[in-house]
């Protein structure tokens, strides 16, 4: 008996909801005409009007095209995950700075944007270090040092004023750079060292050398 009521019941919630329905737009019917359906008709005689001007074989290139990345982006997001450490995020609590300059450090080689971000955070650090010694502002210590007022090594002094580990290199095509991350990431290898990695991490343990030594660290770093 029970499943008959509930069904009963169903069956008359929908006569109800359709009876609703229907008064309700023929009572509101100028209104839903002017609210909905004219600006709906609108948007799709506009939308048809942009795809009769577009010749075919543009329309065509680009619904293969766009299907194209939209798959590349699934491939992506299904491989699995690296084994770097994720980034860092505030979670009610002020994430520390250790996890910051992890995530930084274990993350710079991933790509140039990578390695700029890097860069522009460890010269930030650098520049608060020399400013709080020198008992100067940003905007002196960064005049001294383009003036080369400031003793610093010269390796020091061009990283803080260009703010690069590396001069920029000319990136690869978008393409290639998706065919050689689906290749790392379906075999899970990791990107040989190119000579400008290896200049990066010279550079960078360079930088972090110098910090210990205004700091008067004695203990060493392993990168």
């Amino acid at each position: 008996m029970k499943p008959i009521r509930s069904r009963s019941l169903l069956a008359g919630l929908i006569t109800l909801s359709v009876i609703g329905s229907v008064a309700i737009t023929l009572i509101f019917r100028q209104q839903i005409r002017s609210w909905l359906v004219v600006p709906v008709s609108y948007v799709v005689w506009y939308i048809n009007l942009i795809l009769e001007t577009v010749p075919q074989p543009i329309f065509w290139v680009i619904l293969v095209l766009g299907g194209f990345f939209l798959s590349i982006r699934t491939i992506l997001k299904n491989l699995p995950q690296s084994d770097l450490p994720p980034e860092p995020t505030y979670s009610g609590l002020s994430a520390s700075r250790y996890q910051y300059w992890l995530w930084y450090i274990s993350t710079y080689q991933i790509s140039p944007f990578s390695s700029e971000n890097l860069a522009r955070n460890l010269s930030r650090l650098v520049m608060d270090v020399l400013a709080y010694q020198e008992h100067l502002t940003i905007s002196e210590l960064e005049e001294m040092i383009r003036s080369g007022k400031l003793n610093l090594p010269e390796d020091i002094r061009e990283f803080l004023i260009t703010r690069r580990l590396v001069p920029p290199q000319p990136a690869p095509p978008l393409v290639l750079r998706w065919f050689d991350r689906l290749r790392r990431r379906r075999t899970r290898q990791r990107r040989p060292p190119s000579p400008e990695s290896l200049e990066a991490h010279q550079k960078l343990e360079r930088v972090i050398q110098f910090i210990e030594e205004r700091l008067e660290l004695q203990h060493g770093i392993s990168l």
